[in-house]
């Protein structure tokens, strides 16, 4: 099915539908690239969160996720309240270590709407003391006081 992820897609979801307890991780690996380009939102946010962590902790899955997930984070367009959520909790488990700034101001302002001020100080609180250097340590400040 290679170049042709309409047709994955099409197989995708019925798969999710109909045999959804079956879906592995080895499957969502494979799908989980054919449900991203279709921007399948839900799709996406479904496989990926199949994926266990030591394949969503590679950096090119944070990307894929973050690359997916910026922009359905901030619109919350075609997902439902629970989608949204699930997506915000793979981000913020998911930041990536090159770019914790940027993630977290992406992530605060749509976790401070769903889980109140405190969630996001605990959020940078935490990128704090992983940040390896002053200049992401003073952005995240920033972005923290931008709030």
């Amino acid at each position: 099915i290679l170049g042709r992820d309409a047709d994955a897609v099409r197989v995708i979801a019925a798969t999710l539908k109909d045999r959804a307890s079956e879906v592995d991780a080895a499957f969502a690996r494979v799908a989980v690239y054919p449900a991203f380009r279709a921007m399948d939102a839900a799709m996406f946010i479904d496989l990926y969160a199949r994926l266990p962590q030591e394949i969503r902790s590679q950096e090119a899955m944070k990307d894929l996720l973050w690359q997916a997930g910026r922009s359905i984070v901030l619109t919350g367009e075609g997902l439902d309240d629970q989608q949204r959520e699930k997506l915000v909790s793979l981000m913020r488990t998911n930041i990536r270590d090159t770019l914790l700034a940027e993630d977290a101001r992406v992530l605060a302002p749509v976790m401070k709407r769903l889980y109140g001020p405190l969630a996001v100080e605990s959020m940078m609180g935490e990128l704090m003391a992983r940040a390896k250097d002053d200049e992401t340590r003073q952005r995240l400040s920033e972005a923290l006081k931008g709030l």
